[in-house]
């Protein structure tokens, strides 16, 4: 499967206020905002019920709603066994095929609807975050996660350790809220609040970069010409420049950004 990723302005204030109340209000009461019932229901045709958490999930996703903003990995509560071989048994002594909770089977397709009650949830945060928080972005690759763009064979760049840890940030404070399937991990992997985006803006203000303005056509500009492209074949330096270009421009406007994949952000503007 390919996706694509992509760097987005992102309201962080907006976020805070509506998305995070909103979730955690969902966690705590089971009750829906309008707003996320509208958002939930842009999408489904005919309308369905908006996924509510069930007493599992509220319980092994306590920490995660508890922690700032929403970040953090996926619950390990959460995470689906090995699926293993089926075969048969014999019948219980009792008489009839052993179905109780400590049957395999059993535990297997209850891990199964767990897992099938938190996607339809990450898809109501994604959703949430697109129709509240998203702002414009650029495409910056098939797969690429911001991590990466330290890396590029011919022209390897020794970031300041926090630089890394704000790349780190936008792979994987999102985690948690990415829709996976066997194929790839897609929605929000992460992002930065504002006062974050200045401080990689300006670290990487200071690292011999292609030069790229702080507009979104100049972004788009450079991708079509081809600059920055390293010899190994990848074009990590145009994409740092990129991440530059973007946050820069957050700046700006107060904002942070956000790193996705196969999100759909409004037009550019």
């Amino acid at each position: 499967m390919i996706v694509d990723a992509g760097i987005y302005l992102f309201d962080h204030r907006l976020y805070r206020e509506r998305v995070v109340s909103a979730v955690r209000r969902l966690h705590a009461t089971g009750q829906v905002e309008p707003w996320l019932e509208a958002a939930w229901q842009s999408r489904h045709h005919p309308p369905t019920p908006v996924p509510r958490f069930t007493s599992h999930l509220r319980e092994v996703t306590a920490d995660l709603i508890a922690s700032p903003d929403l970040a953090g990995t996926t619950p390990s509560g959460l995470i689906a066994p090995p699926t293993r071989p089926r075969r048969r048994r014999p019948a219980a002594r009792t008489g009839g095929p052993g179905d109780g909770p400590g049957d395999p089977e059993a535990v297997e397709q209850e891990a199964v609807e767990h897992e099938r009650e938190w996607q339809e949830l990450r898809h109501l945060f994604r959703l949430a975050v697109e129709t509240t928080c998203l702002g414009a972005g650029v495409f910056v690759g098939n797969a690429v996660d911001a991590p990466e763009l330290a890396f590029c064979l011919d022209e390897p760049v020794m970031f300041h350790p926090d630089v890394r840890a704000c790349l780190e940030w936008l792979a994987e404070r999102g985690r948690a809220w990415s829709l996976g399937d066997e194929d790839a991990v897609i929605g929000v992997r992460g992002w930065l609040d504002p006062v974050e985006t200045w401080f990689l803006a300006d670290e990487l203000d200071q690292v011999a970069l292609p030069p790229i303005d702080a507009s979104f056509a100049a972004i788009r500009a450079a991708r079509a010409s081809g600059i920055g492209t390293c010899a190994d074949g990848q074009s990590h330096p145009r994409l740092r420049a990129t991440v530059r270009a973007v946050a820069a421009i957050a700046v700006e406007r107060g904002q942070g950004v956000l790193w996705g994949w196969d999100l759909t952000p409004p037009g550019d503007d």
